[in-house]
């Protein structure tokens, strides 16, 4: 079944917006290296298939642990917020 074509616009809006929330995020450099992360690491992974399946970046990976797991090791570098 072809699809119609409001359906094919649709889909090139969403496509365009989704490219401009990450380059804005990440860049436009679809060769980097970039590793995803969120509260716990299942939230991210939306956003890497994304990148990888819809925007073509060729390189990103999830830390699985994500912040949980970072936070728990008080060895972790961190940097506080500033609340300018």
């Amino acid at each position: 079944m072809r699809p119609n074509k409001a359906c094919c616009i649709q889909r090139k809006v969403c496509t365009r917006t989704l490219a401009s929330l990450a380059t804005k995020a990440v860049g436009n450099d679809m060769s980097k290296e970039f590793i995803l992360y969120c509260d716990t690491g299942k939230t991210c992974t939306s956003w890497a298939f994304v990148m990888t399946e819809i925007l073509g970046y060729k390189d990103v990976k999830i830390y699985d642990g994500s912040a949980m797991e970072w936070l728990a090791d008080p060895n972790a570098p961190m940097e506080p917020v500033s609340n300018k």
